[in-house]
């Protein structure tokens, strides 16, 4: 909401014309203030020097509804107010900007948006252009204020070090493109998630997914013939595990992976599956031999990923080395089957649960096992160990970021131009 609203008109009624000019003059955000929002090109570490309100999450209660925070009150606000209470979800900023403009509509007197969870603060009609305007820097702050602590947490060796000399040069507004399309991306705090114990979810998976297409399209060994796919390629095989073949040949996003494939003479595809929305797998396909392996899922209680006793340290299949039926592995196998089958015109022999994988003791590093065991069989690295599932995040950080800052301004790219990160 960096621009002013607009309200549709005819062009030939001038009342609508000059109702449109005054709502962009009432909605434009002054220089003054926009001099608060930070500027994307500042490092990561001076964001967290920042003083920045906090973002209310979307499931945020007790809001006041937008529409009836437009009001014919006079403003009453201070610019260290505006800077310290807290920015509402994007979903009530969408709500005030229809709102606003209905009001503005029917002429009736509009003078300020009232805060949704502050009755007495009065702000002027601009200040949903500003909080869209800001948000973005906001939520990014608090991602990164949460990938610092963590990393202040752990032993101080070298990669750490290297980490928290990074948070000083990456620019916190830099994009990163994610596989599969390039239809939208994120900012490099997707990467800051790295940083934690938390889970990695598809945009995480997607852009180290990325990272390992581009170092592979580099690597001197000629890695480049293995292609890592995105989340959404298991997404699409697990809903035609039943289709007819006409269905799956004519499917534009599965022809779109085909193309990609034989249009670069790739001999081998890994990508990454998430099963039943609380485990990552990782599934091979050898185009030359014509087979392909995958890890089973573990078995799942009502909290997730769990396991029994301590586990060997490391065993094909998937993180938890269990190997028991699961409704989305079965379906996301034959939809790979019939997909190779139809697109490829060659039957491929399912291996089973027989792709090397390490080991995990607790609930939330599948993820990272999962890029450990594609980047294993690309590049050889030793697997994943429960042990060293902290330092592997670290690293993995460092090794992306470090790509991006050596390539300013250079896609980050596979030789098929469709796989890539972008600054």
């Amino acid at each position: 909401m960096e621009e002013a609203i607009e309200i549709d008109a005819d062009p030939s009624t001038r009342i609508d014309a000059l109702l449109q000019a005054a709502l962009n003059n009432e909605t434009r955000i002054p220089k003054v203030i926009l001099d608060l929002i930070p500027s994307a090109s500042i490092t990561v570490s001076s964001l967290l020097k920042m003083d920045l309100p906090t973002p209310l999450y979307p499931s945020a209660v007790n809001l006041r509804p937008a529409e009836l925070c437009i009001t014919d009150v006079a403003t009453r606000w201070t610019v260290k107010e505006l800077m310290k209470v807290p920015i509402p979800p994007r979903a009530w900023l969408s709500g005030l900007e229809i709102a606003l403009k209905k009001k503005w509509l029917t002429r009736a007197r509009v003078n300020s948006a009232q805060h949704p969870t502050i009755s007495g603060l009065y702000l002027p009609l601009w200040a949903g252009n500003f909080w869209y305007s800001l948000v973005g820097s906001a939520e990014q702050k608090e991602e990164w204020r949460r990938a610092e602590d963590w990393v202040s947490g752990r032993m101080q060796d070298m990669k750490v070090y290297e980490a928290r000399d990074l948070m000083g040069r990456i620019p916190w507004g830099m994009r990163v493109w994610a596989l599969a399309g390039a239809d939208s991306s994120s900012f490099v705090g997707v990467l800051a998630r790295l940083l934690s114990t938390g889970w990695l979810g598809e945009r995480h998976l997607d852009t180290l997914a990325s990272y390992l297409n581009f170092r592979a399209s580099r690597d001197r060994k000629g890695t480049g013939e293995c292609w890592v796919g995105d989340v959404y390629l298991s997404i699409r095989l697990k809903e035609v595990y039943r289709a007819a073949k006409k269905s799956i040949s004519d499917d534009w996003d599965l022809k779109k992976y085909r193309d990609t494939i034989t249009t670069n003479g790739y001999k081998r595809l890994l990508f990454p599956a998430n099963l039943n929305d609380n485990h990552w797998i990782v599934f091979s396909v050898d185009l030359i031999k014509h087979e392909f392996r995958y890890g089973a899922p573990p078995h799942f209680s009502e909290h997730g990923c769990t396991h029994t006793h301590p586990p060997p340290l490391c065993v094909p299949g998937d993180s938890f080395g269990n190997r028991g039926p699961n409704t989305d592995l079965q379906h996301i196998c034959r939809g790979l089957a019939n997909w190779l089958s139809v697109m490829f015109g060659a039957s491929f022999e399912d291996l089973g649960n027989t792709l090397p994988i390490g080991r995990q003791e607790d609930a939330h590093s599948c993820g990272i096992c999962v890029v450990n065991a594609m980047e294993h069989a690309m590049f050889g690295v030793p697997l994943f160990r429960d042990r060293d599932r902290y330092g592997l995040r670290v690293w993995y950080f460092v090794e992306v970021v470090e790509y991006l800052l050596n390539n300013v301004g250079v896609p980050f790219c596979t030789r098929s131009n469709n796989t890539h990160m972008c600054i």
